[in-house]
């Protein structure tokens, strides 16, 4: 699976089964409404906006909206975020340690997500090989997410999480990889406009069947960039 396009297909649709989960879990709870209440909460909206925007990022292969969805989903996540560290007091207050430990839960929650979230932007805006690592970091996040609901909440708190919850963060952490593995792996498989414009046919020729050894290991990448930078030299020397 070395396709470029395959890899960030694969990455919008488990992006965009992100949202299908947020929503389906959304309606299964208070819809998008407030709890006890006939009004909108729209800071709902956000984190399905986000999902959105990395899924279309994904597809279309523009890296910039992924950043701009990594940083409304950075929004949320910091907002909740400040909302419970003030809220502190009124889970400690003559509270049980189940709910001081439901606070230290979901406290933990919304730092790695927020975490997440910024590595989403660092990741979406990096185009090389670094690219990589950076989703498979970017992707172990949310799998911590999952372990809090799949294990420390049934532990501590004696309650299991809807399987909707779980199978977003799947979604979001398969997202995450793919997309960081299409990002790696795109400069690799282009030649840029430049170069398309600037050489002549056979050595475009050339260049291609030098692309070719790389891909089977014969030689390596900074050979390629090399002997690539000699070709554009003869060209310029040429003209």
């Amino acid at each position: 699976m070395k396709n470029k396009k395959t890899i960030s297909i694969i990455a919008g649709i488990s992006f965009f089964l992100w949202t299908v989960f947020y929503v389906s879990h959304q309606l299964s709870v208070n819809g998008f409404y407030m709890q006890d209440s006939d009004k909108l909460n729209i800071w709902t909206f956000p984190e399905l906006l986000a999902g959105i925007l990395l899924a279309v990022a994904c597809f279309a292969f523009k890296p910039i909206i992924g950043a701009i969805g990594g940083a409304v989903y950075a929004v949320v996540n910091v907002r909740s975020l400040i909302m419970y560290i003030q809220m502190k007091e009124v889970f400690y207050y003559g509270s049980s340690s189940k709910l001081i430990a439901y606070y230290k839960l979901i406290l933990a929650e919304y730092i790695l997500l927020t975490i997440f979230s910024i590595m989403i932007i660092i990741m979406a805006l990096t185009k090389d090989k670094k690219a990589k690592i950076l989703g498979l970091i970017t992707a172990v996040i949310p799998l911590l997410v999952t372990v809090i609901y799949l294990v420390l909440y049934p532990t501590i708190l004696k309650f299991a999480i809807k399987p909707l919850v779980i199978l977003r963060y799947i979604a979001i952490a398969i997202g995450s990889f793919m997309m960081g593995w299409a990002l790696s792996i795109k400069e690799a498989e282009e030649i840029n406009d430049q170069t398309l414009d600037e050489m002549d046919s056979e050595k475009l020729d050339m260049l291609v069947q030098l692309k070719i050894l790389v891909e089977k290991g014969i030689i390596t990448e900074e050979d390629y960039e090399e002997k690539k930078r000699i070709l554009m030299e003869k060209d310029s020397l040429s003209d």
